[in-house]
């Protein structure tokens, strides 16, 4: 009986260890262009960008075949030479930081895919003014938008309340 068991033991541990579990999840860093990207469950997220790029952007939909979901954290960081970017209708976050300190950014074109932009998403992008946020955004972090020329231009706010579009982007306390 014993043997039997030990038997059955060491078929079961061999045949779990036969399994292939990549199918399951794939994640691998990778570069196509100018980005740096990562698949994770056949989704992609775009992990960098090369900061000597300048002049306007769109951001591709796919990569190799896997739809770009997401930007992640300090993506863009300091791509201080961008001036406008698009953002495809595959995205769906926008994170942390991922377009902090683009100082020659002056357009960003979300598409109706994204949902959730992180805290400080363009925060000190001094020279952005035109920002379009479609509805299905439902979240905005903190200070995604601080120290934007949007956010600067007092005309943008109205008794203490800044908005752009329909989303609520900053309301002063007295």
């Amino acid at each position: 009986m014993k043997n039997k068991f030990t038997a059955i033991l060491v078929a079961l541990c061999f045949c779990i260890t036969s399994v292939n579990f990549t199918g399951l999840l794939t994640v691998s860093a990778a570069t196509y262009g100018d980005y740096t990207y990562k698949v994770s469950n056949g989704e992609v997220t775009i992990t960098g960008f090369d900061d000597s790029v300048s002049g306007a952007i769109t951001i591709p939909a796919e990569i190799n075949g896997y739809p770009v979901t997401a930007i992640d954290k300090d993506a863009f960081y300091g791509c201080d030479s961008l001036e406008s970017i698009e953002i495809p209708n595959s995205v769906k976050i926008i994170g942390e930081g991922a377009f902090r300190y683009c100082y020659a950014l002056t357009s960003v074109t979300i598409s109706n895919g994204v949902t959730t932009i992180g805290e400080e998403a363009f925060e000190e992008c001094s020279s952005l003014e035109n920002i379009q946020i479609p509805d299905s955004v439902t979240s905005i972090g903190q200070w995604a938008f601080y120290n934007t020329a949007y956010y600067d231009d007092e005309t943008n706010w109205a008794d203490g309340v800044l908005y752009i579009g329909n989303h609520l982007i900053k309301a002063d306390r007295d």
